[in-house]
């Protein structure tokens, strides 16, 4: 599934380098990596993914890294996990929340307006939300992370899209704001988070679901209670 890469508005330096990190690590493995030494005489293990006339990116094993700037990386936030909790409201003005509501079923999904593969997602989340919309087990819930909420707006009109969207920016700047795409450790967009019923993540999707063929449609019905 292909995705792309950016740091949503508000993000401090700190936590870009964590997150950066974090992300370095998600696809290196043993047989790729290379011994690396540094002027200083330090070695390290990793892959080099690019070279420029400046710098020198390289891809380290998640359980190398200690800490990023004197701080410890966070946990990875995988498949098994609890979902992190959190209450926003949408741009309708109505509250969501992860963590307080057993029972439910939630697709939680990250997305920017001008995203080609966020908008081929777009139509199946508005098909999921009309088919769930009278499911008191299942909720459909999106998190933009765009800037200019003007443009959100716009989309939501031109795509008519009923389903609920937080506008992650305002949410971090209010009091008592969620950092959404901290707490789930966005690095990349789209990304789609399918919670079961305890409030645990069952799947992942870094990418467009649509482009990937992934059925969520299935995965959905998967998590609910034997009828």
């Amino acid at each position: 599934m292909r995705s792309y890469i950016g740091w949503p508005r508000g993000i401090t330096q700190q936590r870009r380098l964590v997150h950066a990190a974090a992300f370095l690590a998600l696809t290196v493995s043993p047989s790729s990596a290379e011994v690396i030494r540094l002027r200083d005489e330090t070695t390290v293990s990793g892959e080099v993914v690019r070279v420029d006339d400046e710098h020198v990116l390289i891809r380290l094993p998640r359980e190398a890294v200690a800490t990023v700037d004197g701080t410890s990386l966070p946990s990875a936030l995988v498949e098994g996990m609890p979902a992190p909790a959190f209450r926003a409201q949408d741009v309708r003005g109505k509250f969501h929340s992860i963590g307080d509501e057993p029972g439910t079923v939630t697709v939680l999904h990250f997305w920017v307006h001008w995203c080609p593969h966020c908008r081929a997602d777009a139509a199946k989340v508005q098909k999921l939300y009309e088919r769930f919309a009278d499911d008191p087990v299942v909720r459909i819930v999106t998190v933009n992370l765009d800037r200019d909420r003007a443009a959100v707006e716009q989309f939501i009109q031109e795509h008519h899209a009923t389903y609920p969207v937080i506008f992650a920016e305002e949410q971090a700047a209010a009091p008592n704001g969620a950092d959404l795409p901290g707490l789930y450790q966005i690095q990349a967009f789209p990304v789609t988070y399918l919670i079961d019923q305890q409030q645990i993540i069952r799947r992942k999707l870094i990418g467009s679901f649509v482009e990937g063929g992934v059925d969520l449609d299935a995965s959905i019905t998967k998590l609910l209670p034997a009828s």
